[in-house]
């Protein structure tokens, strides 16, 4: 029975990272198409600030780490809080003001609790 209950607690937290990840990707998508197709487009990355350049590499890294962990927690979960740990660096603050970047970084840990388990446990227990 306790085996069990870790097992669907364990399955629980995989897709709760893969769902809530599927959709952040989906937003951070939408608003770059929507910026496409605005009045004033994209704008050139290497033209901006070298603060905005980061921010632009942390996003990417982020953005990648979310579709990664599908794959590979691990390896997504360290893009995601990699790529925060930019953020928070070139921002100079601890603190971000909330809203959607504390749930980058609970997707992050999501990915790297659900790696650091299907290491310890091995594949089988794994979903998907």
């Amino acid at each position: 029975m306790n085996q069990k209950l870790h097992k669907r607690f364990f399955i629980a937290i995989c897709w709760a990272a893969r769902i809530i990840a599927t959709l952040l990707a989906g937003l951070i998508s939408w608003l770059i198409v929507m910026h496409l197709f605005s009045k004033e487009g994209l704008p050139n990355p290497l033209a901006q600030p070298t603060d905005v350049q980061f921010e632009f590499i942390a996003l990417t890294t982020m953005l990648t780490g979310l579709l990664a962990g599908w794959k590979w927690p691990g390896v997504g979960g360290l893009f995601i809080i990699g790529g925060m740990l930019v953020f928070h660096i070139v921002e100079k603050r601890i603190w971000l003001g909330g809203g959607l970047w504390c749930v980058f970084d609970i997707v992050g840990l999501l990915y790297l609790i659900c790696w650091f388990i299907k290491r310890k446990k091995g594949k089988a227990d794994c979903p998907g």
